[in-house]
């Protein structure tokens, strides 16, 4: 249905008759109804611009999720992702909290005397570009309050440069390994073994959680029963 409707709009935005918005009045210029329909007709490119957005990001998810729900080898990969959801909402929460405190102490700190705070909409922009690195004006800030902004800048770079924005990348490798995990354990004899002991059901089988603990004591280490899958 988006992408019949996105075809119909394309259509609509190509036949537009654009010579007729080209009125001039008697002193040669644009006519208030030319400047009218050409404000229409932006904000109409606008729209299809939009919907031909939504529709591709649509269609990449629906992709995306295709290859991960109906093709059988990729079994592994759909469950790694189905686990990965809620620590990487979890992440996006954490980094959330700290762009808004970091947004409200420069906000605090420069809306009245830099430019690019002088409101909430422009200070959570420019807050954005400081936390990619893209911002060209932090002299300025510098000058302004040198110790506040120093304090301030380096509490964001441990917290977010350093922890928030690895911890994705850290959710994701340690759920990769895993994945790998139970997806060749049962080519090892050892492996295979384990999972036939105690009569218990091979699906729930996890071998990420079955061995040695020696986290107490390496000397005597306490044996890990196997845990069902979630």
């Amino acid at each position: 249905v988006l992408l019949v409707f996105v075809f119909l709009l394309n259509n609509i935005m190509w036949h537009l008759d654009t010579t007729s918005m080209w009125q001039l009045s008697k002193a040669n210029l644009l006519s208030e109804k030319a400047m009218t329909r050409l404000f229409k007709q932006s904000v109409f490119k606008n729209v299809v611009s939009t919907a031909e957005m939504i529709t591709m990001f649509l269609m990449t998810l629906i992709l995306y999720r295709f290859l991960l729900m109906f093709f059988p080898r990729l079994q592994n990969t759909s469950g790694m992702v189905k686990k990965m959801i809620k620590p990487l909402l979890s992440a996006l929460v954490f980094m959330g909290f700290a762009f808004v405190v970091l947004g409200t102490l420069l906000y605090a700190l420069f809306s009245t005397r830099v430019y690019e705070f002088r409101n909430l909409t422009v200070a959570v922009a420019t807050t954005l570009k400081l936390i990619m690195g893209g911002i060209y004006s932090w002299p300025t800030l510098y000058n302004l309050a040198p110790t506040s902004f120093t304090i301030v800048i380096g509490v964001c770079w441990v917290v977010i440069t350093l922890f928030l924005t690895n911890l994705p990348l850290a959710i994701m490798l340690s759920h990769k390994k895993e994945k790998d995990l139970e997806e060749n354990y049962n080519f090892h004899s050892f492996w295979s073994a384990e999972r036939g002991k105690n009569g218990a059901d091979p699906k729930d089988f996890n071998p990420a959680t079955v061995g040695w603990d020696f986290s107490e004591d390496r000397k005597a280490p306490k044996k890990v029963e196997p845990t069902k899958v979630s």
